[in-house]
């Protein structure tokens, strides 16, 4: 049950991008984007894996139950009673509506059609946020940094798959990323400070909680950004000087970027559904991929912290390091391949050296 409730999420975040990219770029005119083609099945299907990413942990709910209620007692009780079922229920109102809307009026391109199929997917974004575990914490502070950072990642996330997938031509490259970098920057920094609100929130410790599965995910996650930005100053810096002068084709980089995108979001889904850290070591709550690095170091009830020496200096080095070398890979013509593997050995040697320089507090 724990793999589906991964995929239902995973498959939840890409159906959100899907539609907020979608429906964003087809909102703008045409001359503010590349030509795009995307399928009414590639939306539909984007709704279907909304609603249906968002069930799975009603389900999970629900086969918890069943020891003492039957599967049809215990569903009603969870869609009509738990956070987690109440807001399935929305969730899947907007679903509905959202696919009949399109249904009736995909083949009208006006850019108020487009905005009402983009603010039923924000509503969906919404209940989404009020059902997660950051917002049965602190109703209002979880549930607003959780939107905010769903829906910032939804448009950066979702604007960058789009182009890279379902642009069918490079014209009009420039004049979107003239409007679309500020608007990735300001998602980026939103993410950033949302993110730290609901670490704050489920993460009292975070050196501790690295001893956990849902810390080296989070952690994970954070050091994919090392890439990331090297990625990001390709695609608008270096694109936006170079795209005529070197007769550069674009799609194949944004499409590298958004393979790291997605691998964010594939960690995303495997950590959000672990058991969150405590500010001291459990027994019961330990990864298997921190016992290689922290094994002498794990005792119960004691706190982790970070010692500042040179095995930090010297990984850290080395991934900034490789992260230059993805620019690098980029300047000097190279294949995109060189690209990803400089980017993997940056977020390696990061991680090597963050975890061999944690120690007993």
């Amino acid at each position: 049950m724990e793999i589906l409730v991964m995929l239902g999420q995973l498959v939840l975040s890409l159906g959100l991008a899907v539609l907020v990219g979608s429906f964003l770029l087809l909102a703008l005119p045409e001359n503010k984007r590349p030509n795009l083609s995307v399928s009414p099945l590639i939306i539909a299907g984007s709704v279907v894996g909304v609603v249906v990413g968002a069930f799975i942990p009603v389900l999970q709910i629900t086969f918890a139950l069943m020891p003492r209620l039957s599967f049809t007692e215990a569903f009603e009780m969870v869609v009509l009673s738990y956070r987690t079922g109440l807001a399935w229920d929305f969730t899947l109102l907007g679903g509905v509506l959202l696919i009949v809307l399109y249904a009736l009026f995909q083949h009208r391109n006006e850019w108020f059609f487009q905005a009402a199929y983009l603010a039923l997917t924000v509503f969906m974004i919404g209940t989404i946020a009020w059902a997660s575990h950051a917002s049965s914490i602190a109703p209002v502070r979880g549930f607003v940094g959780d939107f905010l950072h769903l829906l910032a990642a939804a448009i950066w996330v979702g604007v960058v798959l789009v182009i890279a997938w379902f642009a069918t031509t490079t014209s009009n490259w420039l004049n979107w990323l003239k409007w679309f970098s500020p608007v990735a920057f300001i998602c980026f920094i939103t993410m950033g400070v949302s993110g730290f609100l609901l670490m704050d929130l489920t993460v009292p410790n975070y050196v501790t909680g690295l001893s956990t599965s849902y810390g080296q995910g989070l952690f994970i996650k954070q050091l994919l950004m090392i890439p990331l930005i090297a990625y990001i100053v390709i695609n608008s810096f270096f694109m936006k000087r170079w795209l005529s002068a070197r007769k550069l084709n674009p799609i194949p980089w944004v499409r590298a970027e958004s393979v790291i995108l997605f691998a964010i979001f594939m960690v995303t889904a495997f950590f959000s559904h672990q058991a969150p850290p405590s500010s001291m070591v459990m027994e019961g709550n330990l990864s298997a991929l921190s016992l290689l690095f922290l094994e002498g170091s794990l005792i119960t009830g004691e706190a982790l912290s970070f010692e500042l020496g040179l095995p930090v200096l010297f990984f850290g080095g080395l991934a900034f390091i490789f992260g230059g070398l993805v620019v690098t890979a980029f300047i000097k013509r190279a294949p995109i391949a060189a690209g990803g593997l400089f980017g993997v050995a940056s977020v390696a040697c990061a991680y090597i050296g963050m975890m061999s320089s944690i120690i007993v507090s």
